[in-house]
């Protein structure tokens, strides 16, 4: 993802996932749906089989958290982990909850996306557990979105069984069409009506440029003798993968508006190179901090007089996660640095 609203200013930072945040709820007092409303619905949700191992959380006004359930399943002697959880979004639906994981940060992930009728989403996911371990435990998720930003989260996680080696990845009894059922119950939706309506998410600036024209930028910017494939976005950052013939390398790019006068900024750019138009450049070469053996990140970071910033990130691997593919990034500095100084960023059309 690429960099984050606050220092850290050498981290690609795109949007998250109902994993990594939860929308936010009205304040209140009293309960809604009880805990165990939830865990018998997802109870009532699931083929037949055993369950044990029992727990969840009701939803109530007062509480910051999403309603949930989990437990455990067993079916034909296979046992998985199972849980659900709701979520409500202000409309418009943030993007990045209507799409597969980033492949830039999920490299492993085997992700389908369906328009339903009626307009909602749904997303099926197998990723590893661990993407350290890509061969390990795997996660199925289905996730399902409403057009008005209701939104049903079903995961399974499959338990190996007593004495299985490490090595051996465990099946779940839950198939992606038992998952997509579940997220379709519509005993969910009487759950999501009553929960709070979220407040309106704050007006986005209608002149940014989108994570897809920034990918499509990256692409039109990168020297012609390299290959572009792989292009993706999420919220606010757009990546590519490019390859000179001696290994594939992500580029990644974050465009951002500040204020001129942030202290932040300020800290980040106080000993930075100053140019003669007074744009402040910064240079980054560090290990990669998402992890990869020998993977490391090198990063031009521009401060423009007017508050327009550009960082541009270049990776020795196609995704982060992984082990460098390659000594080096496909870009050297001195091309990132172009690319970053390049007024193609302001453009706003394509």
């Amino acid at each position: 993802m690429l960099v984050s609203l606050g220092l850290a200013a050498t981290a690609l930072v795109g949007c998250g996932s109902p994993d990594t945040g939860d929308p936010p709820h009205s304040p209140g007092a009293a309960e809604l749906v009880s805990t165990q409303r939830m865990i018998s619905l997802l109870e009532a949700a699931l083929p037949s089989g055993t369950v044990s191992e029992q727990r969840g959380k009701g939803a109530e006004k007062s509480s910051g958290s999403p309603p949930s359930a989990a437990l455990s399943f067993e079916k034909d002697g296979r046992r998985s982990e199972v849980d659900v959880t709701l979520y409500r979004w202000a409309a418009p639906v943030p993007q990045f909850t209507l799409q597969c994981p980033d492949t830039a940060y999920s490299p492993y992930s085997q992700c389908t996306e369906s328009k339903l009728s009626g307009g909602a989403v749904l997303v099926l996911d197998q990723s590893p557990e661990n993407d350290s371990d890509p061969s390990g435990a795997v996660v199925f998720t289905a996730r399902l979105t409403y057009k008005d930003g209701k939104q049903v989260v079903v995961r399974q996680s499959a338990v190996r069984p007593a004495g299985a080696a490490a090595s051996v990845r465990a099946p779940g009894p839950l198939t992606r069409k038992h998952l997509s059922t579940i997220a379709a119950s519509g005993e969910w939706k009487a759950v999501l009506s009553r929960m709070p309506e979220p407040p309106a998410e704050p007006q986005t600036n209608a002149d940014a440029m989108t994570g897809t024209q920034m990918a499509a930028t990256i692409a039109s910017l990168t020297p012609s003798n390299l290959h572009v494939s792989d292009q993706g976005s999420s919220d606010g950052f757009g990546h590519a993968v490019v390859d000179d013939g001696h290994g594939k390398s992500l580029v990644g790019v974050n465009v951002q508006q500040w204020d001129r006068d942030d202290p932040r900024m300020r800290e980040v750019f106080g000993t930075a190179e100053t140019l003669a138009d007074g744009t402040r450049v910064r240079v980054d070469k560090t290990p990669s901090r998402y992890g990869g053996s020998g993977a490391v990140v090198w990063t031009v970071d521009t401060f423009r007089t007017d508050g327009f910033r550009v960082v541009v990130q270049a990776l020795n691997a196609r995704a982060f996660k992984l082990p460098a593919s390659r000594d080096e990034p496909a870009l050297g500095i001195p091309q990132l640095r172009d690319m970053a100084l390049s007024g193609a960023w302001r453009r706003t059309e394509g």
